[in-house]
């Protein structure tokens, strides 16, 4: 994945059309899932992926969560230190994870697992960034019926090279790392595709 492409992205991304159907209502979801955790304690969260940071932004309000986001993209990363003055960047490519000192208790990841090359290998980095009983959470445009992997060949022309797993081919990753708690679907439009949001917990090793 060209950083580039994202570079390119990061002053125009909370103008973006999917902001409405797509991007905006996959932060509401996870944040109620997250919120559904019923935090009582001080807890870490990481945003993989993090973007412009939204999703952190939207979860400042949430007590006790130290937030922290990652992304590759210096433009992105630098958009959400402004946003996000109170976060822990790193600027670091997903595929550098172990360089990562620090633990936490919550790790999202949200639409961009489809563009990480080794997929398995990155999930289990994820699985090791964890605390014990550590919750992760994903969400992305799945690839499991004709028309939505039809409608993710025009995603692809303006983000970039993608694999978007299927139920079948997520649940396959996913094997000796994270059991699912809790898979839930978002379409509000037909010319959207579906987007998978799954709440998992980590299998300890």
């Amino acid at each position: 994945m060209k950083s580039k492409i994202w570079d390119f992205w990061a002053k125009h991304y909370h103008k973006l059309w999917v902001q409405k159907y797509s991007l905006g209502p996959t932060r509401n979801k996870v944040k109620k899932l997250i919120e559904e955790l019923d935090i009582k304690e001080e807890a870490s969260l990481l945003d993989i992926g993090c973007g412009v940071g939204e999703l952190l932004y939207e979860l400042q309000d949430i007590n006790n969560i130290e937030r922290h986001g990652l992304d590759f993209s210096e433009k992105m990363i630098e958009v959400s230190k402004l946003k996000n003055p109170k976060v822990t960047h790193y600027k670091l490519d997903v595929s550098s994870l172990d360089k990562i000192e620090a633990r936490f208790n919550i790790i999202t990841c949200t639409h961009s697992l489809p563009y990480y090359n080794s997929k398995r290998d990155i999930l289990k980095q994820i699985n090791e960034l964890l605390k014990e009983e550590g919750r992760a959470i994903f969400a992305f445009a799945s690839g499991n019926t004709f028309l939505d992997r039809l409608i993710l060949l025009f995603v692809k022309l303006t983000t970039g090279p993608a694999s978007y797993p299927s139920d079948k081919e997520f649940k396959m990753l996913i094997k000796d790392y994270f059991d699912i708690d809790k898979r839930e679907a978002i379409k509000l439009r037909p010319y959207m595709p579906t987007i998978a949001v799954y709440s998992l917990r980590k299998v300890e090793k």
